[in-house]
C-alpha cells in the first residue's frame, strides 16, 4: 500500500515538472506579417471648383468643358464658382485659405504669374500643384489687310526708322497685347506708340478702323477676324505652327532670336493647394488626364485656338516657372512691374 502511494506520488511529481516546462518555454518567433499601406478614400463627398474669371470668358468655358469627365471617373460632383476680379488674385486666395485636402480646385490662367512683380498679391503658383496644364495660346501680329507693312521685318524696319511713330493698338499694363508689344521691343530694339483700348477687341477694331496701324491678338480673338478678310496676319509669336493654320509665318523664321524667350503664351490650368497629399494628387492628376485625353475635349481646345500641351507635375511647374519669368522681366521693362524680378528671387532672362 506503501509502495503504491509512492509511484503515485512520483507520477504526480512527473506531470507538474512537465507542466511547468511547458509553460516556461518560449514560442519559436514568427516572421511579422506585411501589413498593406491603407488605401485612401477620396472622394468621399463632393468638391468645389474655383474659376478665376467669370461666366462665359476662355478661362471659365475650358473650366465647364473638362469638368463634367472628371466628375464620371471621381463618382462625385464638382460644384463650379466664378470668383472674378483683381487679374484672378481673389479666386486665387481662395482655393489658398481652404485645407490641402485635394476638395477645393483651383481653375486658372496665367495671370497670376504677374501678381507680385506688379504687387497684386502674394500669393502665386508656387503656392499651389499643378494638376494639368492643358494648353497654352499664341498670339499673332496683325495689320489691315491694305497695310503696307508685308512682313514682320517691314514693321521692325519701319519700326526702327521711325521710333515712336507707329501705333500700336494695345490693351492697358498687364494685358496679352502690352506684354507681347513689350516682347516685341525688347527683342527687336524697337518702340511703338503703344494706344491702350479697354481689351483685345476694343483693340482690334481701332486698328481696322484705321485708329492703329498694327495690333496683337490671342489667337481666340484672331481667328474669326482673319476668316473674315478684316485682318491680315505678319506672324505667329511662337516656335512652332499653329494647328490648322500652318499659312501664317512664325517670328523666328525671321528672327531666331525669339527662341530665347519662347515657347511662350497664355495658359489654362487645374490646380490644388500646395500639401495637398500625393494621393490625391495622383487620383486627380489621372481624372483630369483622362477628360484632357477625350476627343470632345481636343475638338474644344481646336475651337478655341489653344495648344494643346496635357502637362503635369515637374513638367508642367517648369513651363509656368518659364513664363513667370519672361513675363516678369518684361514687365518690368516695360515700366509697368513695381517689383525688380532679382528682388523676389525671379532670375534674369538670358
Amino acid at each position: 500500500m506503501r509502495l503504491k502511494r509512492v509511484i503515485s506520488l512520483l507520477l504526480c511529481l512527473v506531470m507538474v515538472i512537465s507542466v511547468s516546462a511547458g509553460c516556461s518555454a518560449k514560442p519559436a518567433p514568427t516572421e511579422p506579417v506585411a501589413q498593406e499601406p491603407a488605401k485612401i478614400s477620396y472622394p468621399e463627398r463632393n468638391l468645389q471648383g474655383i474659376i478665376t474669371w467669370g461666366a462665359g470668358g476662355s478661362t471659365d468655358n475650358f473650366a465647364r468643358a473638362i469638368t463634367p469627365s472628371v466628375e464620371k471617373t471621381l463618382g462625385k460632383s464638382i460644384v463650379l464658382q466664378n470668383q472674378p476680379g483683381a487679374n484672378g488674385s481673389i479666386a486665387t486666395k481662395a482655393v489658398y485659405d481652404k485645407p490641402a485636402d485635394g476638395y477645393t480646385i483651383l481653375y486658372g490662367a496665367e495671370n497670376a504669374c504677374s501678381y507680385k512683380v506688379m504687387e497684386q498679391s502674394d500669393i502665386d503658383y508656387e503656392d499651389f500643384i499643378p494638376i494639368n496644364l492643358v494648353g497654352r495660346g499664341i498670339s499673332v501680329v496683325i495689320v489691315p489687310p491694305d497695310s503696307p507693312y508685308k512682313t514682320m521685318t517691314d514693321l521692325v524696319e519701319a519700326a526702327k526708322a521711325k521710333p515712336g511713330k507707329i501705333k500700336m493698338a494695345s490693351t492697358g499694363p498687364g494685358g496679352l497685347t502690352y506684354i507681347v508689344t513689350s516682347m516685341v521691343n525688347d527683342v527687336n530694339g524697337i518702340e511703338f506708340n503703344s494706344v491702350p483700348f479697354d481689351g483685345e477687341g476694343p483693340a482690334a477694331v481701332a486698328m481696322i478702323g484705321g485708329h492703329a496701324d498694327v495690333s496683337i491678338l490671342s489667337l481666340t480673338s484672331f481667328g474669326e477676324l482673319y476668316k473674315a478678310g478684316k485682318v491680315r496676319p505678319l506672324c505667329a509669336i511662337s516656335d512652332e505652327p499653329i494647328p490648322g493654320m500652318p499659312e501664317i509665318p512664325l517670328v523666328i523664321d525671321e528672327y531666331p532670336e525669339y527662341k530665347k524667350v519662347l515657347p511662350w503664351g497664355p495658359f489654362y490650368c487645374v490646380f490644388v493647394k500646395k500639401d495637398t497629399p500625393k494621393e490625391i494628387v495622383d487620383i486627380l492628376t489621372d481624372a483630369y488626364m483622362k477628360a484632357y485625353k477625350e476627343d470632345s475635349f481636343q475638338q474644344f481646345l481646336a475651337n478655341l485656338g489653344t495648344v494643346p500641351m496635357g502637362l503635369t507635375g515637374d513638367e508642367a511647374a517648369k513651363y509656368i516657372k518659364d513664363f513667370k519669368k519672361v513675363t516678369s522681366w518684361l514687365l518690368y521693362k516695360a515700366g509697368a512691374a513695381k517689383v525688380n524680378p532679382e528682388d523676389i528671387g525671379i532670375e534674369k532672362m538670358e
